[in-house]
């Protein structure tokens, strides 16, 4: 019982890569929805702008937010692949930058 408690239900995927100009705007959004309950999981896919530094911020500041940053550059479709094998939620939905 202990796990379903402490497990989001729903999953929020943010690919990303150099996304400084429109990431805070995006992540902003999701966070401040009245529904609270899902974890926000952003997979950057080794920016070279900073996106990385500005994701750190919010993964700091808000415990539903994991970010994840590719040390090589997978490239965007198995960026998705790699996003979703990182949710365990009940429901999944993807965010795009």
């Amino acid at each position: 019982m202990k796990d379903s408690i402490s497990k989001p239900k729903i999953t929020i995927g943010l690919p990303s890569y150099n996304g400084e100009h429109t990431i805070k705007r995006t992540i902003d959004s999701l966070i401040s929805q009245t529904y609270t309950n899902f974890e926000l999981i952003i997979s950057d896919d080794n920016s070279s702008d900073l996106t990385s530094e500005i994701c750190k911020k919010y993964q700091i500041s808000d415990k539903r937010i994991k970010f994840i940053i590719n040390k090589d550059r997978k490239g965007w479709i198995n960026n998705f692949i790699y996003l979703l094998d990182q949710a365990k939620s009940e429901y999944f939905m993807w965010a795009a930058q």
